[in-house]
């Protein structure tokens, strides 16, 4: 599914320099795998997920932010579960109508749910950010990473501090997996 676009730490926040924000730990030449590493083992370890919503590509980081609320949220409210609906529908058939949909539906939602994010993710993933053809408005390229990002923070928040290192961990780690299982 995923494909590793970038061999060093350093070209991923060159490609995104908002990202540099986020990350207080320096790359120090470091690839991808092992900056993942040395964040998930600093006292910031939350700043591996920021890192991993802008590594992944667009798709895929969709994909993993809509893969981790489905296997950690007991319970989804009915809204929650159409936004995350629309993100997974983009995901499976990425199309300009899908990514339409979630997106004019994720800018009406509320932002304090991760699967608003989702859906925002998927909707800022290319095309144009208005529905006005004669004059397209193409997303910033950081937007997707940046909803990601977003929805994975909300998604720790509603969770229990004891839960939270260990969550991060696990999000980190299966952005990871995507990558690796499919490394060109």
């Amino acid at each position: 599914m995923a494909r590793l676009r970038f061999s060093t730490a350093q070209q991923v926040i060159d490609a995104y320099p908002s990202l540099a924000v986020d990350l207080s730990l320096p790359t120090n030449g470091d690839d991808p795998f092992t900056y993942i590493d040395r964040l998930l083992k600093s006292p910031k370890s939350e700043e591996a997920f920021a890192f991993c919503a802008f590594l992944l590509p667009r798709l895929e980081a969709v994909a993993w932010l809509c893969k981790t609320i489905r296997s950690s949220s007991p319970s989804l409210s009915q809204k929650e579960e159409q936004l995350l609906i629309l993100a997974e529908s983009w995901i499976k058939t990425p199309t300009e109508a899908m990514r339409q949909n979630a997106l004019q539906t994720g800018m009406n939602a509320t932002r304090n749910t991760p699967s608003t994010w989702a859906a925002l993710a998927a909707g800022w993933s290319g095309g144009s950010m208005t529905s006005n053809v004669e004059h397209p408005v193409p997303p910033p390229v950081h937007l997707t990473g940046l909803a990601v990002k977003l929805g994975l923070q909300v998604f720790l928040a509603h969770l229990p501090p004891v839960r939270q290192a260990e969550s991060i961990a696990q999000f980190s780690r299966s952005a990871i997996l995507m990558l690796k299982e499919n490394k060109t």
